[in-house]
């Protein structure tokens, strides 16, 4: 054999056990990090995602309950929907929540145009209510496969057009179902295996009730307990771990072949540097905006992304990182209003006992103060630390929270943000 032909030999050989070392070295540090999720007791892949749900604390699982209710019930809506446009488009409205003006229930008393249509709507759905509202009286948790945030939206403008209705003729039981599963309805949501932020559905719904309608302690109690029951850091968390499988295929879906395995391992590196065992929301958004700059930063070499991507499907294959940031001041943003709502129900509870509103947010009852998650019944910013804002006129109670430098995203852009709830003065 030539001598140059032995030097080639000699080269490739070297070359594939170059190549070969350094993918053995990948897939060993994959699996490292894959062995240290599973010991964590968080899913790898599909497989386990599909497995994967971890109820609070002391929460009950009514799967069994939710999910047939809201399956049947978004289904049977859609249907009566499609067949109804095909008779008359103008018959309601073009897709759920119904929230079309033409079709929300106007002040009772008023003409109501669509009347018939929206209260024929809900006799046929009559059933599918009343499931729902079954389910919300257990209450509890549900594991919900992948999919079902639209059937939940769809399920919770069902609960809302009834309760408007209720409101229109004046019906405060009904009305009241109808809110207090709604709000059961959103605090199943932590069981959905899908990254989303969802909002406080039914506080508007609450605030409008205790303004219109007589109430009692039991009453604003429930009320509390049902608002009060999402611990909002925890999902957070959460919702990070099913992000994991989740970014990873993303990645190997996008990568260009000889690329795979380090791409791989650069997003687990990258997913391994999230926050993790955060124990307040300082510390979390803190390092999630930090987090969020990295992730930006390394993000810059487009060329490189090119080489290593195919860039036509992906764009940047990392960039969807930084959306954790946007999870987290949106769920922040929801313990806030849980805990200004706790806060302003407690208050009137006060007034039902003492005939009068306390006259500092200091002077409430303790016991009449709903506990959040961690067992406390301290009534201040869970961001800021600092107590909430009470203000008492002669027309009104409001309890807000006012932040001036709010996080939006991770090129350190903040603005104000005021989150308050006010009720009228009794």
């Amino acid at each position: 054999m030539p001598v140059w032909c032995r030097r080639l030999l000699v080269g490739i050989v070297a070359f594939v056990l170059f190549v070969g070392g350094i993918h053995w070295y990948q897939r060993d540090q994959i699996s490292v990090i894959y062995a240290r999720w599973r010991a964590e007791g968080l899913p790898t892949n599909r497989e386990e995602l599909a497995k994967y749900y971890r109820p609070p604390v002391g929460g009950t699982d009514n799967s069994a309950l939710w999910l047939p209710a809201v399956e049947k019930a978004s289904n049977l809506i859609l249907s009566v929907l499609e067949s109804r446009r095909q008779n008359d488009n103008s018959a309601l409205g073009d897709a759920p929540p119904f929230m079309m003006l033409s079709h929300m229930p106007p002040v009772p008393g008023q003409p109501w145009d669509r009347r018939e249509d929206v209260e024929s709507f809900l006799k046929q759905l009559a059933p599918e209510i009343q499931a729902l509202y079954h389910a919300a009286q257990a209450g509890g948790q549900a594991r919900y496969p992948v999919g079902y945030s639209g059937d939940i939206q769809t399920v919770s403008g069902l609960l809302w057009l009834e309760s408007q209705t209720a409101r229109y003729h004046r019906d405060t039981p009904r009305r009241l179902q109808s809110i207090q599963a709604t709000l059961a309805l959103s605090n199943t949501r932590e069981g959905i295996a899908e990254k989303f932020a969802w909002g406080t559905d039914g506080l508007d719904e609450v605030i409008d009730f205790l303004n219109e309608e007589p109430t009692n302690d039991q009453m604003l109690m429930e009320f509390q307990k049902l608002i009060c029951h999402v611990d909002y850091l925890d999902v957070t968390r959460t919702c990070m771990a099913y992000e994991l499988v989740d970014r990873v295929d993303y990645v190997q879906e996008r990568s260009r072949l000889p690329f795979a395995t380090a791409n791989e391992l650069d997003m687990l590196r990258r997913l391994e540097s999230r926050p993790v065992h955060i124990k307040s929301w300082a510390e979390m958004l803190s390092e999630l905006t930090s987090f969020s700059k990295r992730m930006k930063a390394l993000n810059t070499s487009r060329w490189l992304n090119s080489i290593r991507f195919d860039e036509r499907r992906s764009g940047t294959a990392f960039d969807s990182l930084v959306e954790f940031q946007d999870l987290a001041t949106t769920m922040a943003s929801n313990h806030v209003s849980q805990v200004c709502m706790n806060a302003l129900l407690a208050a009137e509870r006060h007034r039902l006992r003492h005939g009068s509103y306390p006259a500092t947010i200091s002077a409430i009852d303790v016991d009449l103060i709903e506990k959040g998650q961690d067992g406390s019944t301290s009534l201040v910013d869970p961001i800021l630390g600092k107590p909430l804002n009470y203000r008492l006129t002669d027309s009104s109670l409001c309890v807000y929270c006012i932040h001036e430098n709010w996080p939006y995203d991770f090129d350190g852009y903040f603005q104000p943000v005021d989150i308050r709830y006010s009720v009228k003065r009794k």
